[in-house]
């Protein structure tokens, strides 16, 4: 299995509610999930993304974050979710691009 790592686009927010809606529901809150792929596209400045990818074919995994600035630090990055579906969670091979 080739996985490569890759900065997410706009074309990636399907997939990326995806998993929201995953971890939202492995969590036990799927109906507190109030974002959507149209608040995505409006709202783009204000996250990054990395998109784990199956062989250029199925958004596996992603970790979505942001800058932050905290007064006793300066800038920072948060870290707000980070998903890899549950079938292929433990796999290797992973590739950085």
């Amino acid at each position: 299995m080739d996985i490569k790592i890759r900065a997410g686009a706009e074309t990636d927010f399907p997939g990326i509610m995806e998993l929201v809606m995953e971890l939202a529901k492995f969590q036990g809150s799927p109906e507190l999930v109030r974002n959507s792929i149209s608040q995505m596209f409006e709202e783009k400045e204000y996250f990054q993304c990395l998109i784990a990818e199956n062989e250029g074919k199925e958004i596996i995994g992603m970790a979505i974050w942001s800058f932050a600035y905290y007064s006793w630090v300066g800038k920072s990055i948060y870290l707000d979710d980070l998903v890899v579906k549950e079938s292929y969670r433990g796999k290797e091979q992973v590739h950085y691009c």
